[in-house]
């Protein structure tokens, strides 16, 4: 999400005694709709691919269908460790906008949300969408709150 990708995949794998090493028994590779957002907007459409990914399959089983085992490909491979909202989820508000909207994006439903500090307070944001109308903004306004309209509130960056 924070890379702006919006591609996903599903992988059935044998089983060995590592974790994720096994050789690959079946893929499928798909996109995410432009209105996936939020990990529980993405988590959705990924139950919906990921039945269709295991119908599919077993519909090849029940076929008879031979299976091609293939080697995974290390070099491909990533594997990142967990985030905690509460830990890992401060916003930079050096970051450019696209960035500070994938990132606070990223922590939305079902995460309690990015944070940053309000005053003394430590505020967690969600439902974000960046808008440039304003224009760009220097640097040093970053982070500031430059207006309060109709429920929303606009902070520069």
């Amino acid at each position: 999400m924070m890379q702006g990708l919006n591609f996903g995949y599903h992988l059935l794998h044998q089983i060995d005694t590592r974790i994720d090493t096994g050789d690959i028994v079946y893929c499928s590779e798909f996109v995410f709709p432009p209105d996936c957002r939020t990990p529980a907007e993405y988590k959705k459409h990924f139950v919906d691919e990921e039945v269709a990914f295991f119908e599919g399959f077993f519909a090849k089983v029940r076929e008879g269908h031979d299976f091609r085992i293939m080697p995974q490909q290390e070099s491909f491979s990533t594997y990142f460790p967990r985030l905690s909202t509460v830990h890992h989820g401060f916003i930079n508000w050096n970051w450019s906008s696209q960035d500070i909207e994938r990132f606070i994006c990223a922590f939305d439903d079902p995460y309690p949300g990015a944070s940053t500090f309000y005053g003394d307070k430590r505020v967690f944001i969600k439902q974000v969408r960046r808008d440039t109308r304003d224009g760009e903004f220097h640097p040093f306004m970053s982070g500031l709150v430059y207006r309060k309209l109709d429920g929303f509130v606009y902070v520069a960056s």
